[in-house]
């Protein structure tokens, strides 16, 4: 009887080996290569969050017979071992990111740059009004963009991971900017 109640026990605790058989890195890097939604990535950050916070609720100490277990050092491991993983998600959340932030400020950047260009010839005319027909006909994709990248950004103020400032900005300021340039392009297209 009590060979069965700790073997009971240790088997309660193997449901989390699954947090030390993966490599970070290369898991990340295989869901990261598959582009990911914002969705995505948050199941995944719930799934080692809710990992890392049932584990606290786990009794530490547990009568076996004559036998007094303590599981403190295990809780203590699988409790910064799941956090880790919320952390090393996150990260890889962030650099997943950055290209496709930079990639929209730069394409803001060009239409912006093409747009106050003045039509003085006919080559100018045509390769403003391709502009205006570009920015008219990704607006909606590039509000799924900007709107994703935002829900990423809360996202990880959600599970605490550290948004630095800068990426922050960087993040939100594309919106601004996207309205900026479209009160532009309606102001344009009515001159």
């Amino acid at each position: 009887m009590p060979k069965h109640r700790l073997h009971t026990h240790l088997e309660n605790w193997r449901k989390y080996q699954h947090l030390w058989r993966q490599d970070k890195t290369v898991i990340l890097g295989k869901f990261v290569a598959k582009s990911p939604s914002c969705s995505f990535f948050e199941i995944k950050l719930a799934k080692y969050a809710k990992v890392a916070a049932d584990v606290l609720d786990v009794p530490r100490d547990k009568s076996v017979e004559f036998l007094q277990i303590s599981s403190n050092q295990l809780v203590s491991s699988v409790h910064s071992e799941a956090s880790a993983w919320v952390t090393a998600i996150g990260e890889a959340m962030i650099w997943s990111e950055k290209e496709r932030v930079l990639s929209l400020h730069a394409k803001i950047d060009n239409w912006s740059k093409i747009l106050h260009q003045p039509p003085d010839t006919l080559e100018n005319l045509k390769m403003v009004l391709n502009i205006v027909g570009e920015i008219l006909t990704a607006g909606m994709v590039m509000e799924l963009e900007y709107l994703d990248l935002e829900e990423r950004t809360r996202t990880r103020d959600l599970y605490k991971i550290t948004n630095t400032d800068e990426d922050r900005a960087r993040t939100f300021t594309i919106r601004t900017r996207l309205k900026i340039l479209f009160s532009k392009l309606f102001h344009f297209v009515i001159v």
